[in-house]
């Protein structure tokens, strides 16, 4: 199994990404994330997924906004083995982050297909950017 892999992105509501846009993922395994996740990215969000028939299918989305990338990413130990790929985005403020990670909820499937159980929290009084959501940031 190669470590990085071209797949074709597998997008359920269409608006910010094209579905079958190419993408680079990286198998998801404790010493290639460390590699090439560096320790000095603080922020950003990621994707966890499965290839299946050329298409990379998002599992899980997430972000690092009070840990590192690296360390949140290395949390999700039930998908570290050679079955699961990953990319992510590296972050300038939570701002950016956060806003990445209510598109990645949104556009591949929410709590439906996601392993997600919640819509991502939101700093107090802050509104999710996706057009058809309502979800605000509480206490």
């Amino acid at each position: 199994m190669e470590r990085v892999e071209s797949a074709k992105l597998r997008v359920i509501n269409e608006g910010f990404y094209t579905n079958g846009a190419k993408i680079t993922v990286h198998q998801f395994e404790r010493n290639w994330v460390k590699e090439i996740v560096t320790e000095d990215i603080k922020k950003g969000n990621y994707r966890i997924g499965v290839i299946v028939d050329g298409s990379f299918n998002v599992c899980y989305i997430g972000r690092a906004t009070d840990q590192t990338l690296q360390a949140r990413l290395l949390q999700h130990t039930e998908y570290l083995d050679d079955v699961y790929y990953f990319d992510f985005n590296s972050a300038k403020t939570d701002g950016e982050a956060i806003k990445r990670e209510c598109i990645d909820y949104h556009s591949f499937g929410e709590d439906e297909l996601l392993d997600n159980e919640y819509h991502p929290s939101l700093p107090k009084g802050d509104e999710c950017p996706w057009d058809d959501c309502d979800h605000v940031g509480e206490d």
